[in-house]
């Protein structure tokens, strides 16, 4: 697909935007609401991820297409891939089950839920997340989902019919929709969009933590050059760390948009043990070096 140009096409579907481009394969769909973290409270926070849960519950673990669920800090996304027909199937299933969530499976799914988050690692990108912006907005996807100790079904439920509304929903995908497509989902409104709002902090400024490793982090108007950097920056430094040095084997470079103007960029890396002041130097000067250097011609070809 190098150098082609897609074309984006827009229309609506019982009363929900929908955008597709033409791409090659398998016809893949994500039908994406904007709530998610960000719009939650501390004491209350991981219902929207028990939602996601319970509307794909009655698929079970195993379709004859791909799907799965997610919730960002600011979107919850339900995306498949497979045949016109199998997608059709799906977003039915999606919509329907937002309508009349599964609330026999609530305490299960909460279970679930708790044990995901235990398996889940603190890496530096979620330390440097929530020092930036604490225990509210962007910050709450770095926390521990509290809600899901104490969350009654009337509650979910009218979190559910606040942010899974049409008014709030919008379709993507891969291909023109087939024509027994429908979006069947409740009126509402449109969620406000939650502003980036990171706390009064004096930066720049160092934290040591016991995260096992380091890393860099900023907030940056939005741009495509600025998520091209951060890849850039991170290939660099995973392969001076790990190819040239073997003093670390992860890296990972973490661009993302919290609202219409803004996104958090972050850099970091593991390090072997004692190594953690070699892996934040030669992290510090990757970022260094992209902002008074830039990318290589080379670089800026296989980032396209």
């Amino acid at each position: 697909m190098a150098g082609r140009t897609l074309e984006v096409n827009q229309t609506a579907i019982d009363g929900v935007p929908v955008v597709w481009a033409d791409v090659p394969g398998p016809l893949r769909a994500t039908l994406m609401f904007r709530v998610g973290r960000v719009d939650e409270r501390l004491c209350w926070s991981g219902i929207t991820h028990l939602v996601e849960h319970l509307a794909l519950f009655h698929l079970g673990p195993k379709q004859k297409y791909d799907f799965n669920g997610a919730v960002t800090s600011n979107r919850t996304m339900f995306y498949a891939s497979g045949e016109p027909a199998d997608m059709v199937a799906f977003i039915a299933h999606v919509t329907a089950s937002l309508a009349s969530l599964p609330f026999d499976r609530r305490e299960t799914e909460k279970s679930v839920l708790l044990a995901e988050a235990s398996s889940r690692p603190v890496s530096p990108a979620d330390l440097m997340f929530s020092l930036r912006f604490g225990a509210r907005g962007n910050g709450l996807h770095r926390y521990k989902e509290f809600g899901l100790y104490h969350l009654t079904q009337p509650w979910v439920a009218a979190w559910a019919a606040r942010g899974f509304s049409r008014e709030n929903a919008v379709l993507w995908l891969s291909g023109p929709p087939p024509p027994s497509l429908h979006l069947t989902l409740p009126a509402g409104q449109r969620m406000p969009e939650a502003p980036a709002s990171p706390m009064k902090l004096g930066l720049p400024a160092y934290v040591k933590a016991p995260v096992g490793g380091a890393g860099v982090s900023m907030v940056a108007p939005r741009s495509t050059p600025l998520a091209m950097a951060a890849s850039i920056a991170s290939d660099r430094l995973l392969k001076r760390l790990r190819y040239d040095k073997g003093i670390a084997y992860s890296v990972g470079g973490g661009y993302f948009p919290m609202d219409s103007q803004y996104a958090h960029m972050s850099l970091w890396t593991d390090a072997q043990p004692g190594q953690a002041a070699a892996v934040l130097n030669d992290t510090v000067h990757s970022v260094y070096a992209m902002s008074t250097e830039g990318p290589t011609a080379e670089e800026l070809a296989e980032g396209r």
